[in-house]
């Protein structure tokens, strides 16, 4: 099952145990109050979720590389420029709010997967085709 469609179903399943432990249609305050704040435990664990689902994706990533002939590093190289543009990390109620990893464990993570890997020294780290796009677009030259 995709991590969309699973991310959904998680939902739907927090909001069923809501409404059977709150009594359902009942409209007391105390239900619904009881309801909303046992749906946002749930929006948090769905969120520990998407941040699961998104270490599983960068470590497919690092494997679709390798089975593409292409240095993996790039992809460390990738989070690291989007950790310069972001300056900073969430720190506190703003990163348990995050769908996404920090940037930094995601570094890590990718790195720590490229470790595994056998030998990644023969591996292309770019390409003519590749560089002509990123002239294309003022990336300037490869690293």
């Amino acid at each position: 099952m995709h991590h969309g469609a699973k991310k959904v179903s998680q939902q739907y399943g927090v909001a069923v145990v809501v409404d059977i432990i709150s009594g359902g249609w009942d409209p007391s305050r105390k239900r619904k109050i009881f309801a909303q704040l046992a749906g946002f435990g749930g929006g948090l664990g769905v969120l520990s979720y998407g941040r699961e689902a998104e270490r599983e994706s960068d470590k497919f990533a690092v494997h679709c590389m390798v089975n593409a002939d292409v240095d993996p590093e790039g992809i460390a190289r990738f989070f690291e420029t989007l950790l310069k543009l972001h300056k900073r990390e969430p720190k506190g109620v703003e990163a348990w709010f995050s769908t996404h990893p920090p940037t930094q464990s995601r570094i890590d993570f990718v790195r720590s997967e490229i470790a595994k890997l056998p030998n990644t020294a023969g591996l292309k780290k770019t390409s003519a085709r590749f560089e002509q796009i990123r002239a294309r677009i003022g990336g300037g030259k490869g690293r």
